[in-house]
């Protein structure tokens, strides 16, 4: 039996294993309106972008290689059976890898936990 999984599907399982939740629980759409609110957004997603950059970045250098991505992707996603992942894994580590350059950012990683938590606007001041 052929497993057919389209990419949305298994982007969207991928994704849920980054889904960044600030320490208390609440998604930056949570936050009040205004500029407080664009304020708290900005900190939880900086937060959640520096954790999760902690976690993934292995050697530290402050970039996710490929290799780094794929270990991530493996341990965090086990229900996604190899063959599929391994086939799909160019096209999601392009989703991440906005600007084509063979690694992820701190930047790149901000937006993606700036949607993951419902917001537009990513971390400010990542650099």
């Amino acid at each position: 039996m052929i497993k057919l999984i389209s990419k949305c599907v298994l982007l969207s399982v991928f994704a849920l294993s980054l889904s960044a939740f600030s320490v208390d629980g609440e998604s930056a759409s949570d936050s009040s309106t205004g500029e407080q609110g664009r304020m708290d957004r900005e900190s939880r997603i900086e937060q959640d972008t520096n954790a999760k950059m902690a976690e993934v970045d292995a050697n530290g250098d402050g970039v996710i290689d490929k290799k780094e991505f794929v270990v991530y992707a493996r341990r965090e996603n086990p229900d996604i059976p190899a063959d599929v992942m391994d086939e799909n894994m160019d096209f999601f580590f392009a989703q991440f890898d906005a600007n084509g350059d063979g690694v992820i950012s701190k930047v790149e990683m901000a937006l993606v936990v700036a949607r993951m938590m419902g917001s537009q606007d990513p971390c400010l001041n990542c650099e």
